[in-house]
């Protein structure tokens, strides 16, 4: 029976170990997946969504750098497709064969380098006007649209792919030329460039991402659409367990709650630091190393934002634990805004301005109320596109004007006379 007895202790002892140690774990697991799941979340919506695709990289055509590095591979494609010298050549050649005098035809022959230049020169001031037109939007969106489901297809392993992914693959990822190129060619032909009838249809790609690692960047897709929608969940079960297990919760929430920001802290300082590293791992065949630099800005716009959204929701959290707390300071901070929630209520009350019985209802619900605002100002955060810290700020200075608000419209039930029934009151 002693044994017993002293066994009990040392049992009850080894679960609270084990449950302490189990709750540090799960907050380290919600800690690691939250950079994991922001990432995979920002990467389902651009691999899947096509809308989404073209809504992040459709303002791409308004960038300086991008539009000379479109104009540069269409005129190329086109160089590549028309062969100028070749037609021009052909075209005095027929002349000479008309039997002009020997003069002429020697007169001929100095024409025919200013001829081709003069072809390629018109060539590419139209191909300058329609990239920099403000219709060219269209046609960007049309090519992105096509590259996003040719990429989808191919990331999905479908033969039928413009752009195959495998071992031995047949192209790079990027922006399809073929509409650019289609309206290249409307343009010459309504100027009166009827040369431009013989520019055949052009399967080419800007090239924005190599396919040399394509096997295993199919095998990440696959993982990422099949799991990245639960990671979010995933994260916040470990965390709320982590909570529930810990002897004190409240502190074990504000780890939480810190460990997350700081992670997804740690994903937008990485993503800060790879942005200079695209100029040195421009490909010679691709975009140049500034046109990558934007495309790396709008493509990120939205996981910046996600990463954001965590870190302030993150921190705010923590802080909100931490003034619920017992501590000295948190009971300073609280009793000093229900003064001065109480000053500003008692100032209307002695000019006659009361919420009455209406206040005395809002005070026994008053609790949740303030959760509501901080689940709201929270979903609006992390929901609401596109946002910015600046945004963030003015959400958070909301929500504390909101619980404000609310702290004066209560009246708690020592300010209601004494004896007078809470629906007289005031």
């Amino acid at each position: 029976m002693t044994t017993g007895k002293s066994d009990t202790p040392k049992t009850g002892r080894v679960a609270r170990l084990f449950s302490q140690l189990l709750s540090a774990m799960l907050i380290v697991v919600a800690a690691v997946l939250a950079p994991v799941s922001i990432a995979a979340s920002w990467a389902v919506t651009e691999l899947t969504d096509t809308q989404s695709f073209v809504e992040t990289f459709g303002p791409l055509v308004d960038e300086p750098a991008v539009q000379d590095a479109v104009i540069r591979e269409t005129e190329a494609a086109i160089s590549e497709a028309l062969d100028v010298e070749a037609l021009t050549d052909d075209l005095f050649d027929g002349i000479e064969s008309l039997g002009v005098p020997p003069k002429a035809a020697a007169a001929l022959d100095l024409l025919r380098d200013p001829a081709a230049a003069g072809v390629t020169s018109a060539i590419d001031r139209v191909v300058e006007k329609v990239v920099r037109s403000d219709a060219f939007s269209t046609v960007w969106n049309e090519a992105l649209t096509r590259t996003h489901r040719q990429l989808t297809l191919s990331l999905e392993g479908d033969p039928d792919a413009v752009v195959e992914i495998g071992a031995d693959p047949r192209g790079d990822i990027g922006v399809q030329l073929g509409p650019i190129v289609d309206r290249v060619k409307a343009a010459l032909v309504a100027d009166g460039f009827t040369l431009a009838e013989r520019i055949p249809s052009i399967d080419r790609t800007i090239v924005i991402a190599d396919t040399s690692q394509a096997a295993g960047v199919q095998t990440l897709y696959t993982l990422v659409v099949a799991v990245g929608p639960w990671l979010p969940a995933i994260a916040l079960v470990a965390a709320a367990g982590g909570v529930l297990l810990a002897r004190n919760k409240r502190r074990a929430a504000i780890a939480a709650a810190i460990a997350v920001a700081a992670t997804g802290m740690a994903l937008g300082v990485a993503l800060a630091i790879s942005r200079p590293l695209l100029r040195r791992a421009a490909r010679a065949d691709g975009f140049p190393g500034d046109a990558l630099e934007v495309v790396f800005d709008h493509a990120t716009a939205g996981l910046f934002a996600l990463v954001s959204s965590v870190v302030v929701i993150g921190v705010a959290s923590a802080v909100a634990v931490w003034l619920g707390g017992p501590g000295r300071a948190p009971r300073v901070l609280r009793a000093g805004a229900r003064d001065a929630a109480s000053a500003v209520r008692g100032f209307g009350e002695a000019h006659g301005v009361t919420t009455g019985a209406f206040g005395a209802r809002l005070a026994r619900v008053i609790g949740l109320l303030r959760w509501v605002v901080l689940l709201v100002a929270a979903a609006i955060v992390l929901l609401v596109r596109p946002i910015d810290v600046a945004d963030m700020a003015w959400i958070a200075i909301g929500a504390l004007v909101l619980l404000f608000v609310l702290e004066v419209l209560q009246r708690p039930a020592h300010n209601t006379p004494a004896g007078q029934p809470v629906e007289e009151a005031g």
